[in-house]
C-alpha cells in the first residue's frame, strides 16, 4: 500500500468509516491530529504547525510516522482493502 492508497482511504466521504479505519492503527494523539488536519481537512503543514505550536519539520515527522504505521496495519486488513477498492 502506498501513500496514494492511504490518502484515498482518508478522503472517504464517510467520516465513520475513516474513524473506524484509523481505529485499527495505534497512532499517538499528535500523529492522529496531524493526519486529520493535514490529510483529511487539507490544512497546510505550515498552518498545522502553528495550530499545534510545533515546527513544520515536526509536523512532517509525525505525518511520516503515521503513514508508516497506517501502511503496516492497513496493508493486511481485509476491511481496509475493501474500503480502498471502493474509494
Amino acid at each position: 500500500m502506498d501513500k496514494t492508497d492511504i490518502r484515498k482511504i482518508l478522503k472517504n466521504p464517510s467520516k465513520e468509516l475513516v474513524d473506524l479505519a484509523l481505529g485499527y492503527v495505534n497512532l499517538t494523539e499528535k500523529e492522529r491530529q496531524v493526519i486529520e488536519l493535514v490529510e483529511i481537512k487539507d490544512i497546510s503543514e505550515e498552518r498545522v504547525a502553528e495550530m499545534l505550536c510545533m515546527s513544520d519539520r515536526n509536523v512532517r515527522y509525525l505525518k511520516e510516522n503515521a503513514f508508516e504505521k497506517l501502511n503496516m496495519v492497513w496493508s493486511y486488513n481485509i476491511f481496509i482493502q475493501l474500503l480502498k477498492e471502493r474509494a
